[in-house]
């Protein structure tokens, strides 16, 4: 294990078809040290209370936004040169903008500039996390004891991107980690190992390894417990100790990450092209119980989105965008797409937003699916949008980063000099 966590690594066959990671570990600041899994205490730290400080909005997953600090800023836009960007951002409080690839930027959003970028060398899906006490979360690559390149979470400086803590893993990830009151960092592996993380070290209070793969982006209830896929069932685990509380069997179905509401209910996706239907299904929190299951087209496994009134909404592949009531699983309405549909986001002033696979921004009233206004970037935009200050932040996979206007996504003029 190289204490500098800064060396050139070889990439697996698996690493390399999963994440396309093409780059080494470094960074321009002070790179840390690759922490072995070891046992650890806890910080008070948290999610920080922004518009949006990590994807899917909060640690319930409900793909909406807080609250909105700066709802006069103006649209921008940025070239870097990074190249298929699939991540969606962080925003802070005074508007920095947390979004990168293999590299981590920070942009300062009142002037565009680039306040810091980090090398991190992670080339998925992912994006990062912003805490409390001015921690980002983010995932980088390290070497493992065996000398394999591997990925790892790291625990940077908002302010300087200087790297705090980094923590090997031993798989690549899925989606984003969730942070908890006291500033454990939980961490879903595509290996099928959950990490409970102390928030200021890196280092391990607990893990679980689900032995059939893949676990998906954890969720976080107001009473502690922890709501995470794998192994083809839904957990509810003690958060402080990774002690099982109950689990739902999906009937050797892939579980989507759930979505949480405030009224003790839960809510997922299970499909598999292997296992005839695709449904949508509603837990209660407290037992694990099934409240309600309604079957639907296929669908392309994104999470749903959940309004303040209840609605659900859930992307169905290439079918569009479908709105269902959360208290009984009946449709209220469908939108066609005509193409593939990626993750929606929930905005400001009953806006729903989702990106087509050409590229095409679509605004969507929430209670009806009218239109509002569509607008085409040009490339393919994988990661889900935030919405924070009355803009949609999101980068195409061309390596194009946008400050868009929520009302109809304007953009604003391209920073020539952002390029490194």
């Amino acid at each position: 294990m190289e204490e500098n966590g800064i060396v050139p690594g070889r990439f697996t066959i698996f690493s390399t078809f999963m994440l396309l990671c093409a780059c080494l570990v470094q960074n321009p600041v002070d790179p840390g040290a690759v922490v072995q899994i070891a046992a650890g205490k806890s910080a008070e730290t948290g999610l920080a209370n922004t518009a949006w400080p990590r994807y899917r909005g909060n640690a319930q997953n409900t793909g909406r936004s807080r609250n909105s600090s700066r709802p006069n800023a103006v649209p921008w836009t940025i070239e870097t040169i990074g190249k298929n960007v699939c991540a969606s951002p962080a925003v802070g409080d005074d508007g920095t903008v947390f979004i990168g690839a293999d590299d981590l930027y920070a942009i300062d959003g009142a002037t565009e500039k680039k306040r810091w970028v980090v090398h991190t060398g992670y080339y998925g899906n992912h994006a990062p996390v912003l805490g409390l006490n001015g921690v980002i979360y983010d995932y980088g690559l390290a070497l493992d004891d065996k000398g394999r390149t591997t990925g790892a979470i790291v625990g940077m400086d908002a302010q300087t991107g200087r790297v705090r803590w980094k923590t090997a893993c031993g798989h690549f990830f899925y989606g984003s980690p969730c942070v908890g009151a006291d500033g454990t960092v939980y961490v879903a592996t595509m290996g099928g190992i959950l990490y409970a993380l102390d928030g200021k070290t890196g280092k391990s209070r607990w893990t679980k390894n689900f032995q059939n793969g893949m676990c998906t982006c954890p969720a976080l209830g107001s009473d502690g417990t922890l709501y995470v896929s794998g192994d083809h069932y839904l957990y509810a685990l003690d958060s402080q100790t990774g002690m099982e509380k109950w689990k739902y069997d999906g009937e050797r179905t892939f579980l989507t990450m759930p979505t949480l509401d405030d009224k003790g209910t839960l809510y997922c996706l299970l499909g598999n092209k292997l296992v005839p239907g695709y449904y949508l299904v509603a837990l209660d929190c407290s037992t694990g119980k099934q409240k309600w299951k309604v079957e639907m087209p296929e669908t392309d496994y994104r999470p749903p989105c959940l309004s303040p009134d209840g609605t659900l909404y859930v992307v169905l592949y290439e079918y569009g965008i479908v709105a269902y009531n959360s208290s009984n699983g009946r449709e209220k309405w469908r939108r066609p797409t005509g193409q593939r549909t990626y993750e929606p986001t929930l905005g400001s002033e009953n806006a729903l937003y989702t990106f087509l696979d050409d590229g095409t921004l679509l605004a969507l009233e929430q209670n009806s699916g009218r239109i509002r206004f569509s607008r085409n970037f040009g490339s393919r935009v994988r990661g889900a949008p935030a919405v924070a200050n009355g803009l949609l932040y999101f980068a195409t996979e061309e390596g194009m980063i946008y400050a868009v206007s929520e009302k109809d996504g304007s953009t604003g003029p391209v920073m020539s000099d952002f390029r490194r």
